[in-house]
């Protein structure tokens, strides 16, 4: 007997130390994977809508379809819907304050949000409003969504662009500014 149990005490303390290294080595190689997705440079896809006037690109694995969030004129999304980019495009007077612009939203849509955050900046060579709303989804899981929308005002509509993500999930933030970096308006013809 103390033959078989001085067998098993090696063997299990090699499965022991061999669980940490694999352990380890996971946890380092995701964490790396989550470093360098910042760096790598990502296959996208190009949507132009010559009507609305603007283009768009966006990761190649995405799908467009019908916003499940909002009324969208164009929505894009990661599979199971997050992150993603959808687009509302308004014919209303010019004469909003761009300061008022993201009151065209809708923030009854964002259940137990918290007050938006704004910030005047530069889009597409334009002047922009930004307004990050961080909320929380009512059902059993309770998940926190950090949406941020941009408005811009050009030929005669306003463009309303939002971004949704888990803002726990920071390995997403440079791919979705680079959505946004990535949007133009497309200049009417005189």
């Amino acid at each position: 007997m103390s033959v078989i149990s001085g067998i098993k005490a090696p063997r299990t303390r090699l499965r022991q130390r061999l669980s940490i290294v694999v352990f380890v080595l996971v946890s380092t190689s995701l964490l790396a994977q989550d470093f360098l997705s910042e760096f790598v440079d990502v296959t996208t896809r190009k949507h132009a809508d010559e009507s609305l006037g603007f283009s768009v690109e966006y990761p190649y694995e995405w799908e467009p379809s019908s916003n499940p969030l909002a009324e969208s004129d164009f929505y894009v999304g990661a599979p199971y819907a997050m992150p993603s980019f959808w687009l509302n495009v308004r014919d209303v007077p010019g004469d909003t304050a761009l300061e008022n612009s993201l009151d065209l939203i809708d923030l009854s849509q964002y259940p137990e949000h918290k007050e938006p955050k704004l910030e005047r900046i530069e889009l597409d060579g334009r002047d922009a409003m930004m307004g990050v709303i961080q909320w929380v989804t009512p059902d059993a899981g309770r998940h926190y969504i950090e949406t941020t929308v941009i408005s811009l005002y050009a030929n005669d509509r306003w463009y309303l662009l939002t971004v949704n993500q888990s803002y726990r999930d920071t390995r997403w933030r440079p791919r979705l500014k680079a959505i946004l970096d990535s949007f133009s308006v497309l200049e009417r013809d005189a």
